[in-house]
């Protein structure tokens, strides 16, 4: 049998170091223009001597919000890619930011014409 070479696409669609969070702002406002397209899931890296809270859908602050403590990562699904950050000293954090490839689905969901 013939060897063949399987097609294998880096699970990356990109990473940056994003300094954001003196106010509350979401990941594509901090970096002045949209998300990566073919981006699924956003990991992403607290430094070391800061602290964030971030929320889905509302405006977070230092004491409401999903807390992350320094030196962890959190995850924002595709559907929360518009969550808020804000660091909780009032002060830009740079987040150490990893763009993660999306499964298609929210590239081509609505641009697909329906098979019924």
């Amino acid at each position: 049998m013939a060897g063949s070479k399987i097609k294998h696409r880096a699970p990356f669609v990109d990473a940056e170091a994003l300094a954001m969070g003196a106010t509350a702002e979401s990941i594509a406002t901090g970096r002045g223009s949209a998300i990566p397209t073919g981006a699924g899931t956003i990991w992403v890296k607290v430094p070391a001597g800061d602290s964030i809270h971030w929320h889905p859908t509302g405006t977070p602050t230092s004491t409401f919000g999903h807390a992350v403590a320094a030196q962890n990562w959190f995850s924002l699904t595709h559907s929360q890619q518009g969550a808020k950050i804000i660091s909780d000293d009032a002060g830009d954090v740079t987040l150490q930011i990893i763009y993660m490839r999306g499964a298609g689905r929210q590239d081509n969901a609505y641009a697909l014409p329906s098979p019924l």
